[in-house]
C-alpha cells in the first residue's frame, strides 16, 4: 500500500524529530538477564532429571544448555561493546534523509503503513516457513515514540501458528511480540539511531526468516510437542500422556499404570501396594487401619494388612483356647464326690 508524499513527508518530520530527541546518551542497553535465565533453569532441569534416573532427558537438556550458553557469551559480548561506545553521538540525519528512506521503503516491501494514531512506521513481510513449518507474514511494527529505547518495534504474526506449548511463541526467535535479536542486534541498534529505515526492516526481516538452533524460545523440533509437567522434556503427540487424576500432560518416563484399573497416572498420583508392590491409584487403594500401610484392595482382609490381620487373627484364637488342667491325675475339690451319711442329719437336731 503506497502512501501519499504528504503522509510521508508527515511521518519524516515526526520520525526526525524523535530522533533528535533520543540520542545515543538516552539509549539504554542491557545486560542479557533473560539469556542467563534460561541457562540457570535448563542447569535446574538437568540436576533433577539426573536425580531421578533420567538420563536421556538429562542428555537432551545439556545439548540446549551448550547452546543457550554460547548464546548467552555473544550477548554479554554485545553488552560490552554497546557500553564501550556509549556516549558516541550518531550522525543525526535531516528530514529530506529520512523521507528519501520512507520512499526507498515503499519500493522495498508491497505493504507499508504510517499509522499516525498509533504513531507507528509498519510494513507486512512475506510469509515466513522455517523447515517446512509455515508461519505466515509478520508486520513489523516501529513505534517512532521509543527509538531511543533499546527495542521499540513489535513483531506481529498476521496468520499466527504459535508453539503448542506456549501461545506467546509465534516464531522460534518471538515470543509476546518482541524478537530475540541475538548476533543482529548491533546492526539493528546502529540502523535505528542513524535512521536507516530500510535497513532496520530488512536486518529485522532477515532474522524473521533464519534459524538459530538453541537459541529458540521454542526449538522447531518440538514446535507441536508440550512440556512433561514433571521432568520439562518436549514430547509430541504419540509421546505424551495425559495422567488420569491430575488431567496434566507427562512424558513416559513420569507415567506408571495402575495394575487394578489399567488407567495411567503421573507418577503423584500413584504409589505401590505395601503387600505385593503392585502400583495402584488412590481409587484402588487403602490404609491398614493397624499400621497405616498402603494397600491394594485385593490385599486388604477386614481393613487390615496381610502381617496385621494375621496377628489379629492369631490374638483372638488366644482368647477363645481353653485354659490349661494341669496334671490329669490330681482330681480337684469340685470334682470330689460328697459322702452322705444318714444319720449325720440327725447330728445336732434337738429332741423334745
Amino acid at each position: 500500500m503506497k502512501s501519499r508524499p504528504k503522509q510521508l513527508f508527515r511521518a519524516a518530520a515526526l520520525i526526525r524529530q524523535c530522533l533528535e530527541q533520543h540520542r545515543q546518551e538516552n539509549v539504554a542497553i542491557m545486560l542479557p538477564n533473560r539469556q542467563w535465565n534460561d541457562c540457570a533453569r535448563s542447569l535446574q532441569m538437568i540436576v533433577r532429571a539426573t536425580e531421578r534416573g533420567w538420563h536421556r532427558a538429562a542428555a537432551r537438556i545439556r545439548t540446549d544448555l551448550a547452546f543457550q550458553a554460547d548464546y548467552c557469551r555473544t550477548c554479554l559480548q554485545s553488552f560490552s561493546t554497546d557500553l564501550a561506545q556509549l556516549g558516541q553521538a550518531p550522525k543525526l540525519p535531516s528530514e529530506g534523509d529520512v523521507y528519501r528512506e520512507l520512499v526507498a521503503l515503499e519500493a522495498e516491501f508491497d505493504e507499508v503503513e504510517c499509522d499516525f494514531d498509533a504513531e507507528e512506521l509498519c510494513i507486512t513481510t512475506p510469509s515466513v516457513t522455517l523447515e517446512g513449518i509455515e508461519f505466515g507474514p509478520f508486520q513489523i511494527r516501529l513505534d517512532w515514540n521509543r527509538l531511543g529505547e533499546s527495542q521499540p518495534y513489535r513483531v506481529v504474526a498476521l496468520e499466527p501458528n504459535p508453539a503448542t506449548s506456549n501461545d506467546a511463541v509465534t516464531h522460534p526467535h518471538v515470543s509476546d511480540e518482541t524478537l530475540c535479536e541475538g548476533d543482529g542486534r548491533r546492526a539493528i541498534h546502529a540502523a535505528l539511531v542513524e535512521g536507516r529505515l530500510v535497513d532496520f526492516f530488512l536486518l529485522v526481516w532477515r532474522l524473521l526468516e533464519t534459524y538459530a538452533p538453541g537459541q529458540a524460545y521454542v526449538e522447531l523440533r518440538e514446535w507441536h510437542g508440550r512440556p512433561c509437567h514433571d521432568c520439562g522434556t518436549i514430547t509430541d503427540e504419540d509421546d505424551r500422556y495425559v495422567c488420569a487424576d491430575c488431567d496434566l500432560t507427562f512424558c513416559c518416563d513420569c507415567m506408571s499404570w495402575c495394575s487394578r484399573c489399567d488407567q495411567s497416572f503421573c507418577l503423584g498420583c500413584i504409589g505401590n501396594c505395601d503387600a505385593c508392590g503392585n502400583s495402584v491409584c488412590a481409587g484402588c487403594r487403602e490404609t491398614c487401619v493397624a499400621c497405616d500401610a498402603t494397600l491394594c484392595v485385593d490385599c486388604v482382609t477386614d481393613g487390615r494388612c496381610p502381617t496385621c490381620h494375621d496377628e489379629q487373627q492369631e490374638h483372638e484364637s488366644n482368647e477363645t483356647e481353653p485354659l490349661p488342667t494341669g496334671d490329669d491325675s490330681v482330681t480337684t475339690a469340685a470334682h470330689i464326690p460328697l459322702e452322705t451319711d444318714p444319720s449325720a442329719t440327725n447330728k445336732g437336731s434337738c429332741h423334745v
